[in-house]
């Protein structure tokens, strides 16, 4: 399991009844979120921001719903209430 998914597993494990949403910031290819998400054994709707567009294309094959952002000079499309996990080492 990658050091990142480990560290939010361990972040909201207890909590996972109260999890609808997830954000990641800067998702790349999604596999992160995707491993949180099958970690955590949710059911949960999972949105991604990235500025790459082949970054974007292989998260939306991983069912992702993403968005094309610059999170230096964006409003993210997601409404308030989003629990984020951010891919930034």
């Amino acid at each position: 399991m990658h050091p990142r998914v480990q560290a939010t597993v361990k972040l909201l494990r207890g909590h996972e009844d109260g999890i609808s949403r997830v954000i990641e910031l800067g998702v790349g290819d999604g596999s992160i979120l995707s491993e949180v998400i099958n970690a955590l054994n949710i059911n949960a709707k999972a949105y991604g921001v990235d500025i790459n567009e082949g970054s974007l294309e292989a998260a939306r094959s991983r069912g992702i719903r993403v968005a094309k952002c610059d999170l230096n000079n964006c409003i993210l499309p997601y409404g308030d209430g989003y629990p984020h996990i951010s891919n930034s080492s």
